[in-house]
């Protein structure tokens, strides 16, 4: 079992010819208060901020992007948000028949 935390990862979708993506991104995000009053989704890049944050709404999830092949014109889409690590590993996992690579900082959106 996968436990929550400060988590940024990727997996190669490029064996699928069928499909669209190149890439699956997971990344750690966080919703934060801005300055009109609503709220905004904000990328988690330190582990201190995954953890300890006083700026964030409620607990930190994860969001799983898919990244489209060179031909498309838009780069990448947002797929899902999960609040488990674990369900959005599996998720991409199932996705691509590959397995999730964790990586130190953010992908965003071009792992090459």
């Amino acid at each position: 079992m996968t436990h929550n935390r400060f988590f940024h990862g990727y997996c190669s979708n490029k064996g699928n010819a069928k499909s669209s993506f190149r890439y699956y991104i997971i990344e750690s995000v966080r919703e934060i208060t801005d300055y009109n009053g609503g709220s905004v989704l904000e990328t988690i890049n330190k582990m201190e901020d995954f953890y300890f944050d006083d700026e964030r709404i409620g607990d930190p999830f994860y969001a799983v992007y898919g990244t489209f092949k060179e031909d498309f014109k838009q780069t990448s889409m947002l797929i899902t948000f999960s609040d488990s690590l674990e369900r959005a590993i599996k998720l991409v996992e199932n996705l691509t028949g590959g397995y999730v690579k964790e990586t130190e900082q953010p992908v965003y959106r071009t792992p090459d």
